[in-house]
């Protein structure tokens, strides 16, 4: 009979067990750096978003508005300190109930607005709107909130994406791109881009890379304000490489 040979039995699993670890050694080096390289470009990709929406954001005030006076068909009327009460500017958007923007003008603290139909409307301010023009037309109706007039409704302050500072990015991207990178905070060894897809389905900025390199990327449901004041759903898609 032959005999059970001890010694090559533990020396064989000594072996096994040395190339076990080796292995593990070998699979641990190759997927750290990747694994760490993912958290990174995460982290760049998750400060770029908050750094992306507060450039890209201003605050919108929306103000319903009720004439209660009967303008007797007048076709403009001045709402008297209509600054002081409302405690705005005149970086302002006027629009009916139908959506429609009214041409609107002002000599602080009167604003007047233009047109028939005006019981019901809606005041939009932000700095992103220009100034109204200084033309009141004294042959309007004059109107004195504390007179019982015309009331304040509804008002609310909001920040919004607005299209208008989405191209106004877009602009410094391609044409200072290394300040940019300064001023979002990107780490030496990445690289960035971002898009808007507005709602009626075009894309602005870079959206197809031709890279070999792996990209990270994230798209952000968000609303904005496109240049015709309405407040709708877009996406933002940045990515990082």
């Amino acid at each position: 009979m032959k005999r059970f040979n001890k010694n090559g039995s533990h020396v064989g699993v000594i072996i096994s067990f040395v190339m076990f670890i080796t292995f593990l050694i070998f699979l641990y080096l190759i997927i750290t750096p990747t694994i760490n390289k993912q958290k990174d470009k995460s982290s760049v990709l998750n400060n770029l978003e908050k750094r992306l929406i507060e450039n890209l954001s201003s605050d919108l005030t929306f103000l319903s508005l009720k004439v209660i006076a009967d303008s007797g068909g007048a076709q403009c009327v001045n709402l008297v300190n209509f600054s002081i009460d409302s405690e705005m500017d005149f970086n302002l958007v006027i629009k009916d109930q139908d959506g429609m923007t009214r041409t609107a003008h002002k000599k602080d603290p009167e604003l007047q607005i233009g047109g028939n139909g005006l019981n019901f409307l809606k005041v939009y301010n932000s700095e992103e709107f220009n100034e109204l023009d200084d033309e009141i037309n004294q042959n309007c109706e004059f109107l004195i909130k504390d007179e019982g007039n015309y009331s304040f409704g509804l008002m609310r302050t909001q920040k919004y994406v607005f299209e208008k500072k989405i191209f106004s990015l877009l602009s410094i991207y391609e044409n200072d791109y290394e300040n940019l990178k300064e001023e979002f905070s990107i780490p030496r060894g990445s690289e960035f881009a971002f898009s808007f897809k507005l709602n009626n389905g075009s894309i602005i900025g870079r959206n197809e890379l031709n890279l070999s390199t792996s990209i990270y990327e994230k798209r952000i449901l968000t609303a904005y304000v496109d240049n015709n004041t309405n407040i709708v759903p877009g996406y933002l898609n940045i990515k990082v490489w």
